[in-house]
């Protein structure tokens, strides 16, 4: 299991910063942290960063507790 950086994410998909050699048209497993594994599909693949559309849209809970601001 390689790590990444969660940079964008929506209930459709995400953008995640690896150096991964992922390519285009992969199918990946995604874990956010308090998550279960959530499978995807890499569309996309530049400079470090792997676009990724779930297969499946996102929870609603999951995807609040992903973009909640810190402060």
């Amino acid at each position: 299991a390689k790590a990444g950086e969660l940079i964008d994410v929506s209930i459709y998909g995400c953008r995640v910063a690896s150096d991964s050699m992922i390519t285009e048209g992969s199918r990946i497993w995604l874990r956010f942290e308090g998550s279960s594994t959530i499978t995807a599909t890499a569309i996309w693949c530049k400079d470090g960063h792997i676009g990724c559309r779930f297969d499946g849209t996102l929870d609603q809970t999951l995807f609040r507790s992903l973009t909640l601001i810190s402060e």
